[in-house]
């Protein structure tokens, strides 16, 4: 059964990702998943009814969305229907070579196609030696984000644990839905403010330069989205350093990695100009925090690096520019583009061709009765953008930093190159900030 009315309305975010799934219906680069590693006896039955308990109360799990004389038209299922794939570790495996094959497993199954008029929300178990599990979940963006995964993880879980204590969950109660928030987003795009932002991004983003690191390898239109990655650490003496740097200057962590980040490309590629995009939260009020859906825009911020500057000159337009585009969030990013109208390549994100974020330090371990849930990263065999470097500040406060690339389009020396000076710089920046950009790169 499906509830199905003409006026359920899709978010701004959301029509994008659908005319993206038009265009490039089995790209797996629009999914997202999150695993987590179950240790001890796992009551199966219990698992599987505890995620369909999640699904049935979070509605975007249990959306389709069908093209209809070339519009979306979105429809709810009534009833969770979340199958629990269960992948068994082959006979032929040895068990010094599990991990391997379970690497090999999840990332298969990370990148199963997902079609927008099916399933939109899946989930896999997964063997990982005696008593040992991974639980991986995987939606389309279209229906979540990072911060929703966290949210179905734990709310699983807690399912789980009230299931087998023979308690009733205790889970905040929601106050509003999606489609609440769906309506907000109308609303607000009628009136002046949403005119004021479209002026302001006219004006910023107006003769945007396109990012030329002199790394690529083919034409934005030979492009696919398989995607490698280089990681590197900063220490937590060098990273506490670089960090009182930002705060010195009034800035947030994420602003003086903007700061460094763009200095590198800077360097790189010549280029003074600099557009760096990253995804940022769009719940408008605390009723929304509890919600699963897709709750986030993407920004440009566009850093001036002209001039003879320390890096401390840096910081403080970095966080000039973090600061301009997140107070002007709301417009979606697809009137952005609409508005400033640049040159477009159909393989090619608009207005900007690399993306920075700061992730907090991931989740401790969920501990259960018999049972521990500890959090599990995930390699990234596919990307959305041509660019992507995030940050995650660890528990003992050192960064780890994941730099993912579209193999297609990038040299990997080139790239080792710059991910080598950049981890230098941040070093460099941390210990000296008052010195020039070039004395901090030499």
């Amino acid at each position: 059964m499906t509830t199905h009315e003409d006026r359920l309305l899709l978010s701004s975010a959301q029509r994008r990702l659908w005319y993206m799934g038009q265009v490039d219906p089995d790209n797996p680069a629009y999914l997202i998943s999150a695993a987590v590693r179950l240790s001890g006896p796992l009551d199966e039955k219990v698992l599987h009814s505890s995620i369909e308990a999640v699904s049935a109360r979070h509605e975007p799990l249990r959306y389709r969305i069908d093209s209809v004389k070339g519009e979306p038209v979105l429809s709810i299922a009534e009833l969770p229907q979340v199958p629990l794939r269960r992948i068994r570790t082959p006979v032929t495996v040895e068990p010094r070579d599990i991990s391997v094959w379970l690497d090999e497993a999840l990332q298969r199954e990370c990148t199963v196609p997902m079609a927008l008029n099916g399933r939109l929300f899946r989930a896999a178990l997964l063997d990982a030696g005696r008593d040992s599990h991974v639980l991986l979940l995987t939606t389309h963006h279209i229906v979540s984000d990072a911060w929703s995964l966290g949210i179905l993880i734990t709310e699983i879980f807690r399912f789980y644990e009230a299931a087998t204590c023979g308690e009733a969950p205790k889970l905040p109660v929601l106050a509003a839905t999606y489609r609440d928030f769906v309506e907000w987003e109308v609303e607000w795009l009628r009136q002046s403010e949403s005119v004021d932002q479209a002026q302001f991004w006219r004006e910023q983003l107006a003769n945007a330069p396109v990012l030329d690191l002199r790394a690529q390898r083919l034409q934005p239109g030979d492009l696919t989205t398989g995607a490698e990655q280089l990681a590197f650490d900063v220490c937590p003496d060098a990273a506490r350093a670089f960090l009182k740097v930002a705060r010195d200057n009034g800035a947030t962590p994420f602003m003086a990695l903007l700061a460094a980040w763009a200095a590198a490309l800077e360097h790189y590629s010549g280029q003074d100009d600099i557009c760096v995009g990253a995804a940022v939260s769009t719940r408008p009020s605390s009723e929304f925090e509890p919600l699963i859906g897709l709750f986030v825009n993407l920004v440009v911020m566009r850093v001036d690096l002209a001039g003879h500057l320390s890096f401390n000159d840096l910081v403080v337009l970095a966080r000039r520019a973090a600061l301009a585009a997140l107070q002007h969030r709301t417009l979606p990013f697809d009137r952005v583009v609409r508005a400033v109208n640049p040159p477009r390549v159909s393989s090619r994100t608009p207005l900007f061709q690399t993306v920075l974020s700061m992730q907090p330090a991931r989740a401790g371990e969920i501990r259960l009765a018999d049972l521990v849930v500890s959090p599990m990263p995930l390699r990234r065999s596919v990307s959305q953008y041509e660019l992507s470097l995030d940050f995650e500040l660890a528990a003992d406060n050192s960064l780890h930093a994941t730099l993912t690339y579209r193999d297609s389009l990038f040299d990997r020396q080139r790239l080792e190159e710059i991910v080598c000076s950049l981890a230098s710089f941040i070093d460099a920046a941390g210990a000296d900030p008052s010195a020039s950009l070039g004395r901090l790169f030499s």
